[in-house]
């Protein structure tokens, strides 16, 4: 499988969380808050105990929610966004059936102040393992 066919599949599971604009890559401004983008990281290959060649990849997910003028509420939905994320992969756990496993493994919050417009930034660590047949 390429890691093509498989960010397809992933951005299907990120579009089903409503309200959020949703990118496969880092744009270099977002017109639309909340967001998420997709960033490919790395793979690591190894063989399971059937011989088999197993491939992992794996993708860091950056969720961005403006804090606008009520933090409160911000943070209130930056954690539902990361329930409805959380629970996305779970409803999709193979990516439609065209992996073994695809689970987000991490995630943690930043807030960025620094900036004109600061924003909520949680990043996730997502998982795709691929098994040859």
């Amino acid at each position: 499988m390429s890691i093509k066919t498989l960010e397809a599949e992933i951005m299907t599971v990120l579009q089903s969380v409503p309200g959020v604009a949703v990118y496969d890559h880092e744009p270099k401004s977002f017109p639309f808050l909340p967001a998420i983008t997709l960033n490919y990281n790395q793979f690591f290959q190894s063989r399971n105990r059937f011989k088999k060649r197993e491939i992992t990849y794996s993708w860091e997910l950056r969720l961005y929610v403006g804090l606008g003028s009520d933090a409160a509420t911000a943070a209130d939905t930056t954690k539902d966004l990361v329930n409805q994320y959380i629970n996305a992969f779970r409803a999709a756990p193979d990516l439609n059936g065209i992996a073994q496993r695809a689970e987000i493994t991490a995630g943690s919050l930043e807030v960025v102040t620094d900036v004109q417009n600061p924003y909520y930034l949680h990043l996730f660590s997502l998982e795709v393992i691929e098994e040859e047949a």
